[in-house]
């Protein structure tokens, strides 16, 4: 049978004839579709379901006391801008693997594998048939893009045993996406507590109001009163003085970059005070009070 021609290579090879690898990369692209199923002895592999964008796994959860919508991730990013879903309140627990903080020999394993740390409270680990979400990094026609992962153990979560989920890790522009590593971990309520208060971040939660400033209001002050569960908790006053400052320094900013002087609404400042916003279903969190301050003329 006839092959078609293929252009010769040549490659340096050791005393084994096995071929001699360069570079971190082309070592890496030669050798993980050969250890990819080479799991340590003790791994388990988990199976996966991929949801999709996070808004599309926060349509079919249902929210309830027991059951915020929890998303353990790799991402350093915490802020609102890229974890607020507008309409959706969900947690999401931020972890950095003490193995990838400290251990120095891993590199080439960092490679192939994503490694993550789930922590779960102690009562959990007796759960028929848990899942545990995670998100995954994906580029999409060059452009970044985040999706939900349901993770299911087939069964009751074994603790400190390594759980493998294929394809399930962030992906890498030149490995693709890579393998999810994970190893839970159980703490009792008292710590699972802390560590929440520690690595996790509630979105949804914030509490958004403005408050409009008129000539009456610039020239006596105010104070703007704020309540939770329809009882006053607090107030902030505002004095002439600082309002009248507030409102020269914008319209000279107006004046220096070519805005509008003529806009019917000028915000002289953006206020957020920790803890006033809405409460979390488990109660142990609230939001911030997210307080916009608008002159209008």
């Amino acid at each position: 049978m006839k092959q078609s021609l293929k252009p010769a290579t040549v490659q340096d090879i050791d005393n084994n004839d096995n071929p001699v690898l360069h570079s971190k990369r082309s070592a890496t692209r030669v050798t993980k579709k050969h250890i990819r199923m080479a799991w340590p002895q003790g791994t388990i592999l988990g199976q996966s379901r991929c949801i999709g964008p996070i808004e599309e796994a926060l349509k079919t959860h249902t929210l309830s006391r027991d059951n915020i919508f929890t998303i353990f991730s790799k991402s350093q990013d915490r802020s609102r801008e890229r974890n607020e879903i507008q309409g959706y309140q969900y947690r999401k627990v931020f972890f950095v693997d003490d193995f990838e903080t400290f251990n120095t020999k891993g590199t080439y394993e960092r490679l192939q594998y994503v490694r993550m740390t789930v922590v779960i409270p102690k009562q959990d680990e007796t759960h028929p048939e848990p899942v545990i979400y995670v998100e995954q990094r994906i580029y999409e026609a060059g452009e970044e893009k985040v999706v939900v992962h349901e993770l299911n153990f087939g069964g009751k979560i074994q603790v400190d045993v390594e759980y493998v989920f294929p394809a399930c890790g962030d992906e890498d522009v030149i490995l693709g996406k890579r393998d999810l590593k994970v190893n839970v971990k159980s703490l009792d309520q008292e710590n699972f507590d802390y560590f929440l208060r520690r690595g996790a971040e509630h979105y949804g939660y914030d509490r958004q109001d403005i408050l409009f400033v008129d000539q009456y209001k610039l020239r006596n002050g105010l104070t703007f009163w704020h309540d939770q569960n329809g009882e006053t908790v607090g107030g902030i006053t505002f004095n002439k003085e600082d309002l009248q400052d507030l409102l020269q320094v914008k319209r000279q900013r107006q004046l220096l970059t070519g805005e509008s002087a003529a806009s019917e609404n000028i915000e002289l400042l953006k206020l957020s005070l920790r803890g006033q916003g809405e409460q979390t279903e488990l109660g142990g969190h609230r939001g911030d009070l997210q307080l916009r301050v608008v002159y209008t003329t």
